[in-house]
């Protein structure tokens, strides 16, 4: 590794820089990453179609490369358009199947209790408050949009030093070994 190599460095940076952007701007953010995850959207759909467009004919065969290239597109320009609908619906969805969960595992408390096994009770108080939470995110997106941005940058900021350490870690790990590689040349 090179000691000038400062490339480990950045995605860290990059990550805990993101994750601040989340946590500052809330549920503005969702706007600004709509719009980048269509464009991301587009751009790889243009490069499956462009891809299969400049390939021969015999290696396209049984190829489906330009039908998810432009399917890739149509989904980028839709999640561009329609950012707005999007958006609402993230945290709807998302609460949908935060409750769906809760159910389940009210379900499972339930043959838990038929069966006479101890303390299944513990079960179901996390799954009323799965339900109690997926609820909420369907009656109060706006909140609940707050939130997740919230939390996903919380992720961020620790993914983001967690690598950052890891770098460090590595860098040093590399540098001993070299320092150790040319003491060993010295010695011969």
């Amino acid at each position: 590794m090179k000691k000038n190599n400062i490339f480990p460095f950045i995605t860290p940076i990059l990550y805990i820089a993101l994750g601040v952007f989340a946590i500052v701007t809330g549920n503005r953010a969702l706007i600004p990453l709509c719009i980048a995850a269509g464009a991301i959207l587009i751009v790889l759909g243009a490069a499956f179609a462009i891809s299969y467009i400049a390939r021969k004919a015999e290696a396209n065969f049984s190829s489906s490369g330009f039908v998810i290239g432009t399917m890739l597109i149509t989904l980028g320009i839709l999640t561009i358009v329609l950012r707005n609908v999007i958006i609402l619906y993230i945290p709807i969805a998302l609460g949908f199947f935060i409750t769906l969960n809760g159910l389940r595992q009210m379900q499972n408390a339930i043959d838990l209790f038929k069966s006479s096994v101890s303390k299944p009770w513990i079960i179901m108080v996390i799954s009323v408050v799965n339900i109690m939470a997926g609820i909420f995110f369907m009656v109060a997106p706006d909140i609940a949009a707050d939130m997740i941005m919230t939390i996903i940058g919380i992720a961020m900021i620790i993914s983001g030093v967690t690598d950052f350490i890891t770098a460090i870690l590595v860098y040093r790990m590399f540098k001993n070994l070299d320092k150790n590689s040319k003491e060993n040349e010295i010695d011969i």
